[in-house]
């Protein structure tokens, strides 16, 4: 998209809450791929969608874990990164037994290693995960969400117009899906 648009840009991989706090407090800024929800949508510019999918509670392989619901999974330690979309669903719904971790590998770490029951990503995580041989299962699947960009409030209208253009080129000409299918990912729904 950038190099389409002739954009000038760096790439940086970070914590996931030092990257949201960077993202609110520096212009010219973004962060991706961020779940859109009613708390986030105020506090940032929005290019979507990049992806579509649902958030799953995931479990050890063969552990003895099984939420029937949501509120029966609230009796199960579960663990997500801080100022993920999942923290904050978990927060408001009530949960009081959360794991915060700087990472999703950390977090995984502890679930592989039994600190904690249930981890919560996306659903198109999980399948990376299971392609890469990690030991999870999906416990518990729950609502869908968009994912995107999000930019500091202070980019310019035009860069969020040119971007979201970029994005619908690159849905409608197939290739986003072509990206997906080269990293093993299922199509956008």
């Amino acid at each position: 998209m950038m190099a389409a648009l002739g954009i000038d840009y760096r790439m940086e991989i970070l914590p996931w809450a030092r990257a949201l706090s960077l993202a609110e407090s520096q212009p010219s800024t973004c962060i991706f791929t961020t779940g859109y929800d009613e708390d986030r949508a105020p506090r940032f510019k929005w290019v979507m969608p990049l992806l579509l999918d649902r958030m799953v509670m995931l479990k050890k392989a063969g552990s003895a874990v099984k939420p029937l619901n949501v509120e029966d999974a609230k009796r199960f330690t579960v663990g997500t990164q801080r100022e993920d979309l999942s923290s904050t669903y978990l927060k408001n719904n009530n949960f009081t037994r959360v794991d915060l971790a700087v990472d999703m590998e950390s977090t995984l770490k502890k679930l592989l290693s039994g600190r904690i029951d249930l981890m919560m990503t996306s659903e198109k995580t999980f399948e990376t995960m299971r392609a890469d041989g990690k030991a999870v299962e999906a416990a518990l699947t729950l609502e869908g969400k968009a994912y995107g960009f999000a930019c500091n409030l202070a980019v310019p209208d035009a860069t969020i117009a040119a971007m979201q253009g970029a994005l619908d080129r690159l849905i409608k000409d197939g290739v986003q899906d072509r990206i997906f299918a080269k990293y093993g990912l299922r199509k956008n729904r």
